[in-house]
């Protein structure tokens, strides 16, 4: 992705020594749709910076034999499907003697390269229309009767992949907002400070498994706080995102990454393996989730919600907390060996 090539190409260009910048991983997911798969442009930036790529292919079963030990590292259940790659990635990292990433997280936070980003600014003009204001109504008729709400509850929406239960976390997102004009600053600043450290102590405790350091340049407080003096438009602009940084990256970073919309970042297409290769899995560990919390808030909580698609994460969430639980709770911590999956890399 561009922030990986930009972090690879600036280290290149600053003069990091060959020795010391020699391997580049990237996962992919090719089977899961286009979408999902980055090779290409990983190869392209490898080429040109002279770098050996490492390419992982993870199965579904890596999920299915490798999550209680990933659950057992982190010490709680994770939401986020990118663990797999981290842990997944940095297994490699360690196989071949390297003990330090260049990671490249917090530049979708700082400058506006998050696609639910779009959403809400898409949302948000169209509410700011002269000619559809007397229009609102029936669009929220149409679409969603919370359409045009408060940004803060829009926002939580957002996050939490379905409706705003929960008035203390939308308290807390609306006072992360409140110190900023623009939409964009505002969902930015919620993330880096809500939703990013959650990110950073899951790739730090997988990095940590297997005697690894991450190191994330963006997170520079000097970078921090130039992304927030920018305006708006240098974020995001006719729904092209991280204005700024391509602008800045031009001549460092081959075109054909600059130039080509994001997809999908590091995203595990974990929804899909559990409704087709994994459903059996999936079917048995929700099933006990079910059973051992029977009648508790969490499975009312997320059944009332409805389906979301491709990015639903409840059941994921479910079998996550059950594998802790288990784990944690029942002693069923175990001294894991080495499944080999490692032995794929290219």
């Amino acid at each position: 992705g561009l922030d990986s090539a930009a972090l690879a190409c600036l280290a290149r260009q600053t003069g990091v020594a060959d020795g010391e910048l020699e391997h580049a991983f990237a996962l992919t997911f090719r089977d899961a749709g286009e979408a999902y798969d980055e090779l290409a442009e990983a190869r392209l930036v490898a080429e040109r910076l002279g770098l050996k790529l490492h390419v992982i292919r993870p199965k579904p079963s890596d999920l299915r034999d490798r999550l209680p030990k990933m659950i057992w590292h982190l010490d709680q259940p994770v939401g986020s499907v990118s663990s797999l790659a981290a842990f997944m990635g940095s297994e490699a990292a360690a196989k071949r003697g390297i003990r330090a990433l260049l990671v490249g997280q917090g530049a979708d936070e700082l400058f506006g390269g998050h696609s639910r980003y779009l959403l809400m600014l898409a949302e948000d003009r169209l509410g700011r229309e002269p000619a559809l204001r007397h229009y609102l109504p029936l669009a929220r008729y149409f679409w969603n009767p919370a359409m045009f709400n408060d940004p803060a509850e829009r926002y939580y929406t957002l996050l939490n992949r379905g409706p705003a239960q929960d008035p203390r976390c939308r308290a807390r997102i609306a006072g992360y907002m409140k110190p900023w004009t623009n939409l964009i600053d505002k969902m930015g600043y919620v993330d880096l400070m809500l939703m990013l450290p959650t990110v950073l102590a899951m790739d730090d405790r997988a990095t940590a498994a297997y005697g690894l350091e991450n190191r994330n340049p963006f997170l520079d407080h000097r970078v921090i706080e130039l992304a927030f003096r920018l305006p708006p438009e240098l974020k995001v602009r006719d729904f092209m995102t991280k204005v700024a940084m391509r602008r800045a990256l031009q001549g460092i970073v081959p075109d054909e990454i600059l130039e080509r919309p994001e997809k999908m970042g590091l995203a595990v297409p974990v929804t899909r393996w559990m409704a087709h290769d994994l459903k059996s899995w999936a079917d048995v560990r929700a099933k006990r989730f079910r059973e051992r919390l029977e009648g508790n808030f969490l499975n009312a909580a997320w059944d009332a919600a409805g389906p979301r698609g491709e990015f639903d994460r409840r059941r994921y969430m479910r079998i996550c907390l059950e594998l802790w639980m288990e784990i944690m709770i029942e002693g069923g911590v175990k001294v894991w060996e080495d499944q080999g999956f490692i032995d794929r890399v290219e």
